[in-house]
Order: structure tokens, then C-alpha cells, then sequence
């Protein structure tokens, strides 16, 4: 390919930056406006950030769990985020309104899920660095 330099990983051609690009682009004029396009990037970066969490939260799992559990983990939210797609694409007003609204619905939740899980994360190592914060006072 003239023009486009392509990366050598492990022995494979890799494909053309061009090609990333033009997903990217794909992907931001999917939506007829910037509101729609912010609500469906929120909506995902939420359900992401939420999933990680609970794996977080459920160290250490076995590897057969992992093997198992993830595909049902990532399959509802997939297809939570395929319907909000195609409701923020709608010719309808009302279904258009209605996904807006879900998707408000889902960032609110992952929000305060998140929130939760930090202040309560917080607490915790905020009274083992208080332990060692003493015991090292009581030395000097």
C-alpha cells in the first residue's frame, strides 16, 4: 500500500491507520446530532465502568468462572447498547425521547454505583492508613 505505513506485530501486517480512522468517523456520524452522540459515549463508558467494577469487586475469580460467566457479564449489555443505538437513530420523536431517558437512566446509575463503591473504598483504606499512620507515631 502506497502511502500508508503499516505496523509489523508478531509477524502479521497490521491494517492501515486509514482504516481506524474511517471507523472512528463512522462511528461519530452515526447519530444525527452531538446529544444523542454524547448520551450513547456516556451510556457506554457507564455500563463499561460498571462491569469492571463488579469483577473488581468479586476477586479473585477462577479461571473457569471467568471462561463461563463472561459471556452472559457482556451480552446483556451489549444488547442494552444495540437497542439504545437504534432508539437514539429513530424516526420517532417518542422512542427517541424514551432512549434518551434510558440512557440518562443507566449514566445516573453507574454514577452513584461508582460513587459508592469509591467512598465505600475510600473508608476502608482511609482506616488502614490511619492504623499505620499511628503506629509509626508511637515509634518517634
Amino acid at each position: 500500500m502506497q502511502g500508508s505505513r503499516l505496523l509489523r506485530l508478531a509477524g502479521r501486517k497490521a491494517l492501515p491507520a486509514k482504516y481506524f480512522i474511517s471507523i472512528i468517523r463512522s462511528y461519530l456520524f452515526s447519530f444525527d446530532n452531538v446529544l444523542a452522540l454524547g448520551l450513547f459515549t456516556a451510556a457506554v463508558a457507564g455500563l463499561i465502568t460498571h462491569k469492571i467494577i463488579i469483577i473488581e469487586l468479586h476477586q479473585p475469580l477462577p479461571k473457569i468462572k471467568i471462561l463461563f460467566a463472561s459471556p452472559f457479564l457482556f451480552i446483556f449489555d451489549a444488547v442494552t447498547l444495540t437497542a439504545l443505538h437504534y432508539g437514539l437513530n429513530a424516526l420517532l420523536l417518542g422512542i427517541k425521547v424514551l432512549a434518551g431517558v434510558i440512557a440518562v437512566i443507566i449514566i445516573s446509575c453507574s454514577a452513584a454505583f461508582t460513587s459508592l463503591y469509591f467512598e465505600g473504598n475510600a473508608e476502608l483504606n482511609w482506616g488502614r492508613s490511619v492504623e499505620v499512620s499511628t503506629l509509626f507515631s508511637s515509634w518517634s
